[in-house]
C-alpha cells in the first residue's frame, strides 16, 4: 500500500497554494484609490531670492576649504555671494 493512501485529512498543499496565490493576485490587480493633492513648494526649502527681491551683502567670493565642503553653493563654481532677500531677511548664499 502506498503511503498516505485511504488517509483523509487536509486539502492537497498544492491546491492551497494555487488558491492563496489567485487571492493574492486579484489583491494586487485592484486598484488602489487615486488620492489628487495639490503639490505645494516649501518657501523654508527653496532659496529666497528665487521668489524675492534681494540685496548682495558680500560681492562674488571665493569659497574657504570649509565651505566647499559644507556649503552646496560652493560646489560648482567655488565662488559664492551672500545675499539678503527683503521680505524675509534671510541671509543666503547665491552662486
Amino acid at each position: 500500500m502506498l503511503a498516505g493512501a485511504g488517509r483523509r485529512g487536509l486539502p492537497r498543499a498544492g491546491h492551497l497554494c494555487w488558491l492563496l496565490c489567485a487571492f493574492t493576485l486579484k489583491l494586487c490587480e485592484a486598484e488602489a484609490p487615486v488620492r489628487e493633492e495639490k503639490l505645494s513648494v516649501s518657501t523654508s526649502t527653496s532659496p529666497c531670492w528665487l521668489a524675492e527681491e534681494f540685496v548682495v551683502t558680500e560681492e562674488c567670493t571665493p569659497c574657504s576649504n570649509f565651505q566647499i565642503k559644507t556649503t552646496p553653493e560652493c560646489g560648482s563654481t567655488g565662488y559664492v555671494e551672500k545675499i539678503t532677500c527683503s521680505s524675509s531677511k534671510r541671509n543666503e548664499f547665491k552662486r
